[in-house]
């Protein structure tokens, strides 16, 4: 690890965690575990909240509900995420977050939709869709300690404003162990904008976050891009880079199962080559001279 904070991170009550230029290092991040005044609370249901509300909304929109066209398929998507439990902080964090930045805060949501969605078609477990569940939708939480500018900037970024917004994968590592101690959550975090394919049964479902991930920041608006793509140009273009091992393409094809009116299993999918969706012609990246 032996990365350096280039912010204060602090907790959601503005206490000090970790000083600007600290090197981040395992023995550190223990002893944060072992310091945390939260790590002994008892966990708040997330069905209790008002974030079940806002995750219910998401399932109405076009997007989602395609994916939900079944009562019985949504029923199960809302069952399971509806068992999620966090401490009150987290609850906090989101309220925080939602304030920050709406595209953050709805792009957490949504992906846990989807997430949940594909996840009951191949992991069978219970108490491991929940744990996936919720790693999924606490991964962002490190985007809240950007600065607002730049979180609503509707202007192409610099260069130093991308890195630092890569940042937020380890401030949300450093929040969810303060938080939760080490978990899914704290790894989902640090490693959900990971490139490649991951063999380790350690990280079995991280490819699918990251697929979900990419893919959801594609179909949705952002302030520098107000035109996204479509569900099938998002679909177009993820094949292309799951062609190319950056991404997992057996969770791309589960995706384009996922949307597709009959169902047919991701090992007898044939992923079309032609790009017939809509991709729009500014740089979905939001990078200068990217």
């Amino acid at each position: 690890m032996g990365k350096f904070l280039t912010i204060n991170v602090t907790d959601i009550d503005k206490n000090l965690i970790l000083k600007r230029g600290t090197e981040v290092t395992i023995g550190i991040l223990k002893e944060i575990e072992e310091k945390s005044p939260y790590k002994d609370l008892p966990r708040v249901s997330l069905k209790e909240t008002g974030l079940f509300a806002d995750i219910l909304s998401v399932t109405r929109e076009k997007n989602y509900s395609m994916l939900l066209k079944e009562e019985e398929v949504r029923e199960k998507v809302l069952t399971a995420i509806s068992g999620i439990s966090y401490p009150e902080p987290i609850f906090r964090e989101f309220e925080y977050m939602k304030e920050k930045s709406v595209f953050t805060y709805h792009h957490s949501l949504a992906t846990t939709v989807i997430t949940t969605r594909i996840a009951l078609e191949f992991v069978f477990f219970k108490k491991t869709i929940s744990k996936i569940v919720s790693a999924n939708l606490t991964k962002d939480v490190g985007m809240s300690r950007l600065n607002k500018n730049v979180l609503q900037n509707t202007d192409f970024l610099s260069k130093d404003e991308y890195e630092l917004i890569k940042e937020h994968t380890l401030w949300g590592l450093i929040l969810l162990i303060y938080y939760m101690g080490e978990s899914l959550n704290a790894l989902i975090a640090y490693r959900h904008h990971d490139k490649g394919i991951h063999e380790d049964e350690k990280f079995k479902y991280l490819d699918l976050i990251i697929a979900v991930d990419i893919f959801n920041a594609l179909i949705s608006p952002r302030p520098f891009r107000k035109k996204p793509f479509n569900v099938r140009g998002a679909l177009d273009l993820m094949t292309e880079m799951g062609e190319k091992k950056e991404i997992n393409l057996e969770m791309v094809k589960r995706l384009v199962t996922a949307y597709r009116e009959d169902y047919q299993s991701p090992g007898e999918i044939t992923l079309s080559r032609e790009k017939l969706g809509f991709i729009p012609d500014d740089n979905f990246y939001g990078v200068k001279d990217l």
